[in-house]
């Protein structure tokens, strides 16, 4: 094959060299890249993607014959070798009316920039598409967001707006960890759906521990009970081996015999100062004791 020689110099809009600008060679009306080559013998192969220079020269051998290569948006038809065409007075012409119309056409926007002689407001509504972004936008006041939000290798911290306390999703760590700071931090629950109705805590994590409020429920999944701790009544519900029922532990009475007073519920165990155990088997007030 007869290789020519391709070695010309670009420039971008605005007057300056296009330098280590990344060119694409196509063959002429395909999408197959052409086979570069760094010397006239074909013997040392460039890469396709090639590059201007440092210098802002494009520079490459290749088969002679007509391509197109593609640099910075833009695309341009080539002739290589024996297909190289001479320019003709006409083409001259033309070229440089196209560059004069360009660069009038930068010396215009630049009249009607900010701080140029001539600049041009605008209205909202006059920038298509505007209006809806603007709609779309969270404001860093606050907002409301109606899609999914991911936050990649970020932590998410919530603060206080007087400092004085905040707490952290924080994945920078070895591990996941939800952290506080300053506070304590109570989990609760509302009736309603956007946070109206009664409010019953649940948890609360403090510098003294983890305090757990109401009827805790221990089971195997999020729904079975196997043990239960109950604050509101005093009773531990324990012990379900084997399908059996659950010993409600209701307490250590200072005294020796069975409760005599208070209200009751049939399977309330209670230990009495002598170390005698009651079972309550009707519920009552006192109930009925074994």
């Amino acid at each position: 094959m007869a290789l020519a020689q391709y070695s010309e110099l670009f420039w971008f809009p605005s007057g300056a060299l296009a330098t280590d600008v990344p060119a694409r060679v196509f063959q002429h009306a395909t999408n197959t890249l052409a086979p570069l080559f760094a010397d006239a013998g074909g013997t040392t192969p460039l890469a396709n993607p090639a590059s201007t220079s440092a210098a802002g020269r494009l520079e490459f051998w290749v088969e002679e014959g007509s391509y197109w290569v593609h640099i910075d948006s833009e695309a341009f038809e080539i002739a290589v070798g024996s297909a190289a065409q001479a320019a003709t007075q006409q083409d001259i012409t033309d070229e440089v009316a196209r560059a004069d119309a360009a660069y009038a056409a930068l010396l215009h926007a630049a009249r009607h920039a900010e701080g140029g002689a001539d600049p041009v407001t605008l209205t909202q509504a006059q920038i298509v598409g505007l209006t809806v972004a603007l709609a779309a936008r969270l404001l860093l006041t606050g907002g409301t967001l109606t899609g999914d939000l991911t936050l990649f290798g970020g932590n998410l911290t919530v603060s206080r707006g007087d400092g004085q306390g905040a707490y952290r999703m924080r994945v920078t760590g070895g591990e996941l960890d939800f952290e506080i700071g300053g506070k304590d931090l109570y989990l609760s629950r509302f009736a309603n759906g956007d946070f109206t109705g009664a409010q019953v805590n649940l948890l609360r994590m403090a510098a003294d521990g983890l305090h757990l409020m109401g009827r805790t429920i221990f089971g195997t999944g999020g729904f079975d009970l196997v043990h239960a701790l109950d604050s509101t009544t005093g009773v531990a519900e324990l012990g379900k081996k084997n399908g059996l029922a659950n010993i409600r532990l209701a307490g250590f009475k200072d005294s020796a015999g069975a409760p005599s007073t208070e209200t009751w519920t049939a399977g309330d165990v209670v230990l009495d100062s002598a170390g005698a155990w009651h079972l309550c088997t009707a519920g009552g007030t006192p109930g009925t004791w074994t």
